[in-house]
C-alpha cells in the first residue's frame, strides 16, 4: 500500500507492474544458468550442475570401475550377480531470489531508483527460472521486516513475486536504521529456508555489509551457488564536480548538496572506501564475479553478459 505523502513514479522510483510482466519476453532470450556460470579464475564458464544426480533411474550389471557404494543388493541377490544403481542427472536448480528494499535503495541521480533496478532484475531472474521449470522462492526485506514468497513452481509463484516487487515504498523502508543489523536478518532467514543445491541471487547495494555477513555468504556457498547482484549509482563513487546546488530526495526526505567541494569529496571518499573494499572482499570470498547493475543500466544486458550458452 502506498504511503501518504510519498510521490511514486512507476518505472522510475518504483517498479512498473506492466513492465515486470513484459520482461517475460526478454527472459526467453537470455542464456540459462543451467548451462554455465562464470569463474573468475581463468575466465572460463563452469557447469552449475554439480556432481551426479540423485534420482534413481534403473539398475544394470556391475562393470569394473563402478562405485561399489551404489551396488543394488536386492537386484544382485535376485539375479545372482552384482548389479549397480544408475541415477538420472538432477537438473533441477531451485532459485532463491532475495531483494533489498532498505533506505539506500530508494535513490538514484541518473536512470532509475536502485530499488526499481533491483525489482526488474528479480523479475527477469524469476521469469528465467519459470521457463527452466525451476522452483522459486522470494524474499524482500527492509530495515524492519521482510516478505516471504513461499517456494513454488509455475506462473502463480512468479506473479506473487511480481506483485510484491511492484509495491510502492513502505514508510519503514525509507527511514534510516542500523544497516549492519538489517543486513544480517535476511541472511539468517535464507539459511533456514534455502534448499541445498539452490542458486541464490542476492540483489542489493550491500550497504552495511561487514566481515560477519561475508562469512555467512561463505557458509551458504558450501551447499548452494551464490550470485550477488550489486546495484549502485554513480553518486556512490563520485560527488558532482560542478559548483552547483543539487536537490536530492528519496520521495520522503529532501536534501540539498553543494557540489564542487574537494573537502566534501575527500570526506565522502573516506566514508565509502570501506564499503568499496567489502564488495571486493565478497567477490574474492565467493571466488566469483558480481553482477554489477548501475542505475542507468538495462538489467537484461548485465545478466546476459554474466551468463552465456
Amino acid at each position: 500500500m502506498a504511503v501518504e505523502g510519498i510521490q511514486h513514479t512507476p518505472g522510475l522510483t518504483a517498479a512498473d507492474s506492466k513492465e515486470l510482466l513484459q520482461l517475460a519476453n526478454v527472459a526467453k532470450r537470455l542464456p540459462s544458468w543451467l548451462n554455465s556460470v562464470r569463474s573468475n579464475k581463468n575466465g572460463q564458464y563452469l557447469s552449475l550442475i554439480r556432481g551426479r544426480g540423485m534420482e534413481y533411474d534403473e539398475s544394470r550389471q556391475y562393470m569394473p570401475g563402478d562405485d561399489i557404494r551404489y551396488l543394488d543388493s536386492r537386484t544382485s541377490a535376485r539375479q545372482g550377480e552384482p548389479y549397480t544403481k544408475v541415477f538420472r542427472d538432477q537438473r533441477e536448480r531451485p532459485v532463491f531470489i532475495c531483494v533489498d528494499d532498505r533506505a539506500p535503495m530508494h535513490f538514484a541521480t541518473r536512470g532509475r531508483f536502485k530499488r526499481t533496478i533491483a525489482a526488474n532484475t528479480a523479475a527477469l531472474i524469476a521469469w528465467m527460472a519459470f521457463f527452466n521449470g525451476e522452483r522459486i522462492t522470494g524474499l524482500l526485506f527492509n530495515e524492519y521486516e521482510d516478505w516471504m514468497i513461499k517456494s513454488g513452481r509455475g506462473r502463480g509463484t512468479v506473479m506473487q513475486l511480481l506483485r510484491a516487487l511492484a509495491e510502492p515504498a513502505r514508510q519503514d523502508s525509507i527511514n534510516n536504521s542500523d544497516l549492519t543489523k538489517s543486513f544480517a536478518q535476511p541472511l539468517s532467514k535464507i539459511h533456514r529456508y534455502i534448499r541445498p543445491g539452490s542458486i541464490l541471487f542476492f540483489i542489493s547495494d550491500f550497504r552495511g555489509l561487514d566481515d560477519r555477513h561475508i562469512a555467512e555468504f561463505i557458509r551458504l556457498k558450501r551447499y548452494c551457488d551464490v550470485i550477488p547482484c550489486y546495484v549502485f549509482d554513480d553518486f556512490d563513487y563520485q560527488l558532482p564536480k560542478n559548483k552547483a546546488q543539487y536537490r536530492l530526495s528519496n520521495s520522503l526526505h529532501k536534501l540539498t548538496l553543494i557540489g564542487g567541494s574537494q573537502r566534501l569529496q575527500d570526506k565522502f571518499d573516506a566514508l565509502n572506501q570501506n564499503h568499496k573494499e567489502k564488495i571486493k572482499d565478497l567477490s574474492r570470498a565467493l571466488n566469483s564475479p558480481i553482477i554489477e547493475l548501475n542505475t542507468k543500466c538495462q538489467p537484461s544486458y548485465e545478466i546476459g553478459k554474466y551468463f552465456r550458452f
